[in-house]
């Protein structure tokens, strides 16, 4: 019976995946179709929809493809279809400056562009795409993509090493020069100076000194397989503030609180603003931070884009695939042998690959 339990949970594991990877090569093959019904681009796009239904890390990603296509094509409406109430303000905060709209009525904006371009969103989007055969169709959906072999990998028939990657953000930056469109190697954001002066009265209400060095921490994610177990954010925070000087400013959400009772216990300088801070605030934080160690999440993926030095730890997602983009944030992992999966659901918690990851890991960038 012991022996019975593992076998079903891998089981379960490795039918997902299957069931993952098929949806990936058939949307990657019915995409592929709708782009071949694509005349030569007309230059004069007058409405513009971009579908990316991720969350604010996604978004954060795909700014220089938003910002590219507004700047290209002046006269445009362009609208955004997003599927979370954080990324609409991601755009909302980071590009304020370009006319972009956040669109609540999917369906009529899809029937009247002249231009879509998709990045993320699931099949109930291809009904609409073909409808509108008229509209210019890119896609971001590249075949050098590990997702759709991960149940070779789970069987054990090949080798992590032996699949195709190609960074999400580099297939988007080929998708756009199919339009004569050129993006900047990497995202990045300009902290602006009325960030700072939000971010400024935060930690003064905290009575943190001002131009204090510090750390920020961030222990959520989306999803709990991503989490790294709050006991070692704690290990690392403790030998900060006893190694380095530097208190530990902790954003996120409730593993936060979590995080702070445990620092608290070890006597270890803190500041908590979980919940406290909004997109321009926690980009200002960022940007202004002596080293970052947070989960692959949203606030990873503005830390890097902000010019942050620190480590991101990362489970089931692929770092090669869909990892922060930068040179001074080290991508940590630790080598399981179901690990990445690209699953929401970990069979094996909690020794799952994440708790994998040790302070050692981690000790060069400390």
């Amino acid at each position: 019976m012991k022996l019975l339990v593992p076998v079903i949970r891998y089981a379960l594991f490795f039918a997902d995946s299957m069931f993952r990877s098929a949806c990936a090569w058939a949307g990657f093959f019915a995409f592929a179709f709708r782009s071949s019904l694509n005349g030569a681009a007309n230059g004069d796009f007058k409405n513009i929809v971009i579908v990316q239904t991720g969350g604010i890390g996604d978004i954060i990603i795909c700014l220089p493809v938003i910002s590219a296509l507004r700047l290209r094509y002046p006269g445009a409406e362009v609208v955004l279809i997003t599927g979370s109430a954080g990324a609409a303000a991601a755009v909302k905060v980071f590009l304020s400056e370009q006319r972009i709209t956040v669109c609540s009525s999917p369906a009529d904006a899809l029937s009247s562009a002249d231009c879509i371009v998709h990045l993320r969103g699931n099949a109930g989007f291809l009904a609409a795409y073909m409808k509108n055969h008229r509209a210019f169709f890119l896609h971001g959906l590249s075949h050098r993509n590990a997702l759709r072999f991960s149940p070779l990998y789970h069987a054990g028939l090949v080798k992590g090493k032996q699949i195709k990657n190609e960074h999400q953000y580099v297939s988007y930056r080929k998708m756009l020069r199919k339009a004569g469109i050129e993006t900047p190697e990497r995202p990045q954001i300009n902290v602006r100076p009325e960030w700072v002066k939000s971010l400024n009265a935060l930690l003064r209400a905290k009575e943190f000194p001002a131009g204090a060095p510090y750390a920020v921490i961030h222990s959520g994610a989306r999803w709990e397989p991503r989490q790294w177990p709050v006991k070692r954010f704690a290990e690392v925070a403790a030998r900060l503030w006893e190694e380095r000087g530097l208190a530990s400013i902790l954003i996120g959400d409730e593993t936060g609180k979590e995080l702070s009772t445990l620092l608290s216990e070890k006597k270890a300088r803190f500041v908590d603003l979980a919940g406290c801070l909004d997109l321009g605030a926690l980009a200002a934080l960022l940007g202004g931070c002596s080293i970052f160690i947070g989960n692959d999440s949203g606030p990873a993926h503005i830390a890097a884009a902000v010019g942050a030095r620190g480590a991101v730890l990362y489970g089931p997602q692929s770092p090669e695939l869909f990892g922060v983009l930068s040179d001074t944030i080290a991508r940590c992992r630790a080598d399981k042998y179901c690990s990445p999966c690209w699953q929401h659901i970990c069979p094996f918690m909690p020794d799952n690959c994440m708790s994998a990851i040790t302070l050692e890991t981690i000790g060069t960038v400390l």
